[in-house]
């Protein structure tokens, strides 16, 4: 065995690096690092050279460093939260802002991973199923390594996505399986088989499928650690849409714990719309699979309704005593706002389903106010026509109409700006 290998979930049959399924048995393959190598990594963290999510080279399924695309992903920001301070008197929120990734979204650092792994294959081609920011990511990274891609979508994919989409030279292919509300588990199953029939590379970033691409989110976890001075947060609020971002987190700071980089780790709190808990209804009735649900959110990234790593995600919930809350789309909705008008942050609604989770726990008290919280900000605004959509009443009475005779007085717009400023507002601190 190399430095890694590739266990199944359901026969325990051991495997070097390559298959994406388990030969024995078709169960769900797991990458699985010696313990040596890993230790051989961080030893090697501070002479690493590297720069962004490769920095940890040596924790991902590569083999060559010369095999790597990057388009200077990881290493997002990871900043002190003014709203929770301010609204709340939590001194240790901080927001990790993947929605400033090279493509707008965490998907990047599994694209890059995925993308990296094939550069050694003869495939010129690539084959991803996404309902967007997955195609997205992929689509860049295959186009920075001078791959096609071809993404079967969501065919109510966002206008936003699929434009991305189609500007980094995607080919996209509308299908109706993976729509809110459906069980995308069939898709993603032929995602292999339609690879071998059409020639192409296997590009889905859900470990259901690709036990190797998840790994790259284990380096969000690595990230927040060193950030935070080699200690590990009390809680990480993450979204749940299929699931591989908490369970990949959850990894990573394990790694950090058993080799004593950190002293503790984390409670993992996954955090669903309220109208798609398929997660919750598992968690409540201490379920080990995921049953389906009827989506009714509007919420787009986070309406599966079956989850496909929502098995890995639950067993890390289980695993961090952690927990699984919900918050409605009204909540959400509104956590976008707050993130722009306290944060300066502009994020999807799925991107800012962790603030809606965390609001909610503070409110009810499963979180201590003196607590060290991380939540995940996972794509940007412009993403999402939820985000984009007209000004509410509140935004609207802060657009003020200077009349065309007074337009270059500068008494009229001092005057105006000066009631202005008497109102105050809400996150502008004046």
């Amino acid at each position: 065995m190399g430095k890694w290998s590739v266990v199944c979930t359901k026969c325990s049959s051991v495997f070097d690096d390559g298959p994406y399924v388990c030969p024995a048995c078709g169960g769900q393959l797991d990458v699985r690092f010696d313990p040596d190598a890993i230790a051989q990594a961080i030893d090697g963290l501070a002479s690493s050279g590297r720069r962004g999510m490769w920095t940890y080279h040596g924790f991902l399924p590569v083999q060559n460093p010369l095999s790597v695309v990057s388009l200077g992903e990881g290493d997002t920001p990871l900043i002190k939260s003014r709203l929770f301070k301010e609204r709340y008197g939590m001194e240790h929120v901080y927001l990790k802002v993947e929605c400033q990734s090279p493509t707008g979204s965490f998907k990047d650092r599994q694209a890059s991973l995925g993308v990296s792994r094939l550069q050694d294959d003869s495939m010129s081609g690539c084959l991803t199923a996404s309902c967007g920011n997955a195609g997205a990511a992929a689509a860049a990274y295959c186009a920075r390594a001078g791959r096609r891609l071809f993404v079967l979508a969501s065919d109510d994919i966002s206008d936003a996505k699929l434009e991305q989409i189609l500007f980094y030279g995607g080919h996209v292919i509308k299908v109706p399986t993976c729509s809110p509300g459906s069980d995308p588990m069939g898709l993603y199953r032929i995602v292999n088989e339609v690879c071998s029939i059409a020639g192409l590379s296997p590009l889905v970033t859900a470990h259901y499928s690709n036990p190797y691409v998840g790994e790259a989110n284990k380096t969000i976890a690595y990230e927040t650690c060193i950030k935070l001075g080699k200690c590990a947060p009390d809680h990480v609020f993450a979204p749940i849409g299929g699931g591989g971002l908490l369970a990949g987190m959850w990894k990573g700071f394990v790694e950090f714990r058993d080799h004593e980089v950190t002293a503790s780790s984390p409670r993992m709190v996954a955090v669903q719309p309220e109208g798609c808990p398929s997660l919750l209804n598992a968690w409540r009735l201490g379920l080990t699979h995921i049953p389906a649900v009827e989506v009714t959110t509007k919420i787009s990234g986070v309406s599966l309704s079956w989850p496909l790593d929502g098995v890995a995600a639950l067993s890390a919930v289980h695993e961090s005593e952690g927990s699984v809350v919900t918050a409605s789309d009204e909540e959400i909705i509104h956590a976008t706002g707050l993130l722009g008008r306290y944060e300066g942050l502009f994020a999807e609604p799925a991107g800012a389903v962790s603030v809606a989770g965390l609001v909610r726990s503070v409110e009810t008290g499963e979180v201590s106010r003196s607590d060290r919280v991380i939540c995940l900000i996972t794509g940007a605004g412009w993403k999402s026509p939820l985000s984009l959509r007209p000004a509410d009443d509140e935004s609207r009475r802060r657009v003020s109409v200077v009349p065309a005779k007074a337009s270059r007085d500068a008494h009229y717009v001092g005057d105006l700006l000066k009631n202005l400023i008497k109102q105050g507002g809400d996150g502008l601190g004046v």
